[in-house]
């Protein structure tokens, strides 16, 4: 099932522990009832765990809650052997970036006893009813939340050279093990100021007392219709940075570069985006304006907004952006990346 991954005495890797390997993995508990890894039938349940000399010494186990937001631990579980040294905190640490990435504002766990209480306290989670009022000894955590933030709050800026390295560092920590496993959106930024098809002017930056904790890349793009070429907008990456996730910071870049465009005389924006983030800014899926891919295709994260009524009544075709966005290679990423801290490297639910 894998190989060991202790690097000392007191570091141990956290792996993915994929269902089709590890599903009715039976876990030792403290308590009668026993408890095995991917027991429950949904498709969204996760586990991560670690393994010394092939043998699984640590596990936790969740799944999205479907009522509340949240996260939900169903198991929780460090050998006894292996106790005391950082690998329950070090799991933890994985609910709660899974939770940070997908925007889940807590994490429930039900601890099957006293020794998990003490330790689910340390690890900031408090006892309180957090969506079962069956269940008596629910413990939770809530993601920390910052008030919403408004225009006269924060500086929004067209980037300068000396802000280039601290905006790819917000990018790639914000990004970083939300598509894949790592992120490439900041080194696509270091690519993307050298091509011809960047728009500065229109790009910003957003600050708040004085940190950079937001940013947006516009680029040019164009629509093929046979012998005609319509040129459109296209964003990204557009990053909030995980501290600020849920303030607004998202909103108030796209709603002043979104009139700027709009004074410039452009007709309309197209992206590859989150489905359920930008269709509540006015952005529709493309097959509505009869745009496709390059390739001929349409699906959820494929969406346009008109910069003017009718902006894009009479443009349709296929899609086109400049290729280094779609295809970077993974050998420059990694290069790149050693101008950074390190980051690790985690497998996640709805990764691409």
């Amino acid at each position: 099932m894998g190989i060991s991954n202790k690097k000392h005495s007191n570091e141990y890797n956290i792996i993915h522990l994929p269902k089709e390997q590890w599903q009715n993995q039976i876990i030792p508990t403290e308590c009668q009832t026993e408890s095995r890894l991917y027991k429950e039938s949904c498709s969204q349940t996760c586990a991560w765990g670690v393994l010394i000399d092939e043998k699984l010494v640590a596990a936790i186990e969740a799944v999205p809650e479907t009522t509340n937001r949240g996260l939900r631990i169903n198991v929780l579980w460090v050998d006894v052997k292996y106790r005391k040294q950082g690998i329950g905190h070090s799991l933890i640490e994985v609910a709660k970036e899974w939770a940070k990435i997908e925007r889940k504002q807590i994490i429930i766990a039900v601890p099957p006893s006293t020794t998990t209480i003490e330790f689910l306290k340390n690890e900031g989670f408090t006892s309180e009813n957090f969506g079962n009022a069956d269940l008596a000894l629910e413990f939770g955590w809530k993601s920390p939340r910052k008030a919403w933030l408004t225009r006269s709050e924060v500086e929004i800026r067209e980037e300068r050279l000396e802000d280039y390295h601290e905006v790819e560092r917000m990018l790639q920590k914000t990004f970083w093990n939300k598509f894949q496993k790592g992120a490439d959106e900041h080194y696509l930024v270091h690519l993307l100021r050298n091509s011809a098809e960047y728009l500065p002017k229109l790009s910003r930056i957003l600050l708040k007392d004085g940190e950079i904790i937001g940013a947006i890349f516009y680029s040019l793009a164009y629509v093929q219709d046979g012998d005609k070429q319509h040129d459109v907008l296209t964003f990204g990456p557009l990053g909030v940075s995980v501290d600020w996730r849920g303030c607004g910071v998202g909103e108030l870049l796209l709603q002043e570069t979104m009139q700027m465009a709009t004074d410039a005389g452009y007709c309309g924006i197209i992206i590859l985006g989150v489905p359920d983030y930008y269709p509540r800014l006015g952005f529709q899926t493309c097959d509505k304006f009869g745009i496709t891919t390059e390739d001929g295709k349409n699906f959820d994260a494929f969406m346009g907004m008109e910069l003017i009524p009718n902006g894009m009544k009479d443009i349709h075709g296929k899609f086109y952006q400049s290729p280094f966005l779609a295809n970077l290679p993974q050998e420059e990423t990694e290069e790149y990346n050693k101008l950074f801290p390190p980051l690790e490297k985690q497998y996640f639910p709805f990764q691409w």
